[in-house]
């Protein structure tokens, strides 16, 4: 197997022993060739010398001059990468010690052509839920990702350089999600079925932010209205009604809380893409 150069982003701020957890898993990869960069987005506590404990010189470091955010270090940290493939991990979260390994292989072995992306499965933790997160798409999957949210977390993707897009930094929300879709119509997917990164999930999270997550709901749609429209009236009305679900459900969390409500909104989520499906 070549062994190109691979760049692990890692932004981080404020949370010194997950950005040091998170660290500690890309150093056990089976795959060595890789330099994992860290942009501290101007934290009030010391990141540095978590870098420093470990004395590697492929672990890179670079601060912001003032608070930004994460899509907008993330974007730093690909502008500064040297990699031919590209890793985005959020401090909170690690990576398996196969992942980069298993998935430049299958970027080798895959005949699938235009292909830019790897996923893999991801194992999802929150309180008390512990479960696997499939990713199982391969080829041209740009339409189905303008339907749903088909890909689970860019950490479970490897993603080839010449492909690689910036994140929206005027999203609130569902940057993620906004990016993989910008992926998918540049190229196509492939995926590995082995779990090989794992999300931990915690209160103070963008996904929680639900003010946060109404005003990026609505910027996505707003942003994407044109191409829901170019594959005819009755996605368009799919599309319209499934980010209008959002806007309630998110209105719901924020004034009732997501426990009360999560479960019936789950139900009627699933009505609505039997309908449409």
């Amino acid at each position: 197997m070549n062994t190109p150069l691979v760049s692990i982003i890692i932004p981080s701020y404020n949370r010194p022993h997950l950005l040091q957890r998170a660290i500690k898993s890309v150093l056990k990869q089976t795959y060595s060739n890789l330099e994992i960069i860290v942009i501290d987005d101007n934290s009030d506590k010391d990141l540095f010398c978590i870098i420093d404990q470990f004395k590697d010189e492929r672990i890179i470091y670079y601060r912001n001059k003032e608070n930004k955010g994460a899509p907008y270090s993330r974007n730093r940290g690909i502008g500064v990468s040297k990699g031919n493939y590209i890793n985005l991990l959020d401090d909170d979260d690690i990576l398996l010690p196969q992942k980069i390994e298993v998935q430049l292989e299958k970027f080798q072995k895959s005949h699938i052509e235009n292909l830019g992306v790897v996923v893999c499965d991801v194992e999802y933790r929150r309180k008390d839920i512990n479960e696997i997160k499939q990713n199982h798409c391969k080829g041209n999957i740009y339409e189905k990702l303008l339907r749903s949210y088909a890909i689970y977390g860019i950490h479970s993707m490897l993603i080839k350089r010449k492909y690689i897009v910036s994140f929206d930094t005027n999203l609130k929300s569902n940057q993620e999600y906004d990016l993989t879709i910008r992926l998918a119509k540049r190229c196509n997917f492939d995926f590995v079925p082995q779990t090989l990164a794992r999300v931990f999930y915690s209160s103070n999270q963008i996904s929680f932010n639900f003010p946060k997550k109404i005003k990026g709901t609505k910027y996505l749609f707003n942003k994407y209205r044109r191409e829901f429209l170019n594959y005819g009236i009755t996605f368009y009305i799919y599309n319209w009604l499934r980010f209008k679900f959002l806007l309630i459900k998110y209105y719901f969390f924020l004034f009732f809380g997501e426990s009360q409500v999560e479960g019936v909104i789950n139900e009627i989520h699933k009505i609505l893409l039997n309908i449409f499906s």
